[in-house]
Parts: structure tokens; C-alpha cells; sequence
């Protein structure tokens, strides 16, 4: 949750803050990629500890697909392959352990039974953090937009699949429990304006800042020419030009 608001926040602020707080998030998401993990590659919650929850594996796929589009905007290759792979492994652990097989869209809070009792649970509802499956479906969509662009269409439709999924199941919640629903109320305006994915070419800071205060808090801005990500068609040589897409539809380059 730390990673992902310094992640936001970097991206509204001067270069050398802006910087700081990049690194800062970076390094937390690479740590908890390299350190948090079981001999088989799974994500635990802590070194050690048992298996990752569905909010942690949610958070991280979050994250870490913030962080991609950030290091893509700065020429950062080896960070977006990094942060990529961690948003697969993070996203695959929930599909792999999390999906309840009888109820479609829906996901259990942890990725095993409740030792002795043999129960999983499965709560909906915000608490004092928003719910790990309202998480999870921004997560979905997030990192969905991220991959899109890198020539994964495959990968793409399955998360969107997936976040669409999850919105289909829990369509009541914000209804009937509008207070603990603040996480859903955000997946659902993110889901019905269409989840805005900017990608730039030759991007520079200036260019950058006039191009988010064009843009949605929730728009995905990417860098073009770095590990794969590119824009559709002919990409333009003089000087910042940006292409934006929505719902797979996609705008002419425009000049920053």
C-alpha cells in the first residue's frame, strides 16, 4: 500500500522528489520479490511466514504494476521486467490459490484453510483497508493495461476477464453496505469510465507533467521503447508524442 501511494505520488511531483520516492518504491517491491518468498516461488506474508493473503498478493500485483509504468517513463528497463514478473507471479498465486472453483468471481481471503476448523474465509467488505478482492479486481485491471501494451493481448483479456469477473459477483455490495464499500466504489468508477492507458514516446519530465494534469488519478502513463512497450502504429521521432487508449481503442499520436 506504501509502494503504491509513493509510486502516485512521484509521478505529481518535481524531478529530484519525484526520484527519491521512485527508488524508495521500487526498492520495497524488489525486496518484498526477492525476500518474501517459499522455496517454490510462492509469496509468503512476511520471510518465513505463512502463505500471502489475498489482499497482500493484491496490493503487490498493484504496486509492482504502478512501479512498471513509472520505470517505463524514466527508461528504467530492468526495473520493468522486474516489477512485470512480480505482478505475473503475484496475479498467478491468486488465480492458482485464491478462486473459489464453485463460485466464479469470487476469491477466499487466504490461500488455505483455517487450520483445525478447515474453513476459508471470504469477506467482501472494507475494514480499516479496503477489501482484498476490491483490490484485487484494480489490480487485475491495472496490470491488464500495463501488459497491453507490451504485445500481450492474451495475458491482457484474461485479467480483464478476470476484474470483470469480480465486478459481476459483488455488483451489490456498495448497495447494501455503502460504508465499508469505499474500495468497490473505486474498482467500480475505474471499471465504468474505462481504465485510460497513455503511452509516450521520447517522454520527458515536462512533457510527463503536462500530460497527468490532462489525465484521470487512476490513468496508466507508459514510456514507449522500453522493455516491449510501444505504441500502435509508426512511432514519431521529433520530440514527445503521446497515444491514448481506452476499452482497446486507440487515438492517434499526438505531440506533448
Amino acid at each position: 500500500m506504501a509502494a503504491t501511494a509513493l509510486i502516485e505520488t512521484a509521478d505529481l511531483l518535481p524531478d529530484g522528489s519525484a526520484r527519491q520516492l521512485h527508488a524508495a518504491a521500487v526498492e520495497a517491491i524488489l525486496g518484498i520479490g526477492r525476500v518474501h518468498r517459499a522455496p517454490d516461488g510462492t509469496f509468503l506474508r512476511h520471510r518465513g511466514g505463512g502463505a500471502a493473503t489475498l489482499s497482500d498478493l493484491a496490493w503487490l500485483a498493484l504496486g509492482a504494476s504502478r512501479a512498471a509504468a513509472s520505470g517505463s517513463c524514466v527508461g528504467d528497463g530492468e526495473t520493468v521486467t522486474a516489477c512485470l514478473r512480480i505482478v505475473r507471479d503475484s496475479l498467478g498465486q491468486i488465480l492458482d490459490s485464491h478462486t473459489d472453483p464453485d463460485n466464479p468471481g469470487t476469491y477466499f481471503d487466504g490461500g488455505a484453510a483455517v487450520p483445525v476448523l478447515g474453513l476459508r474465509t471470504r469477506d467482501p467488505f472494507d475494514t480499516a483497508v479496503p477489501s482484498g478482492v476490491a483490490v484485487a479486481g484494480e489490480a487485475f485491471l491495472t496490470a491488464a493495461t500495463v501488459i497491453s501494451a507490451t504485445g500481450d493481448p492474451d495475458t491482457a483479456k484474461r485479467w480483464e476477464e478476470a476484474a470483470g469477473g469480480i465486478l459481476a459477483v459483488h455488483g451489490e455490495v456498495a448497495r447494501t453496505r455503502p460504508l465499508q464499500s469505499g474500495g468497490w466504489l473505486s474498482l467500480g468508477e475505474v471499471a465504468a469510465r474505462g481504465l485510460t492507458r497513455a503511452v509516450v514516446s521520447a517522454p520527458n519530465r515536462k512533457a510527463l507533467g503536462r500530460l497527468r494534469g490532462q489525465l484521470d488519478s487512476a490513468a496508466v502513463v507508459l514510456g514507449a521503447g522500453v522493455s516491449g512497450i510501444r505504441v500502435d502504429g509508426q512511432p514519431c521521432d521529433d520530440g514527445p508524442h503521446v497515444q491514448i487508449c481506452r476499452d482497446g481503442v486507440c487515438g492517434r499520436l499526438v505531440p506533448l
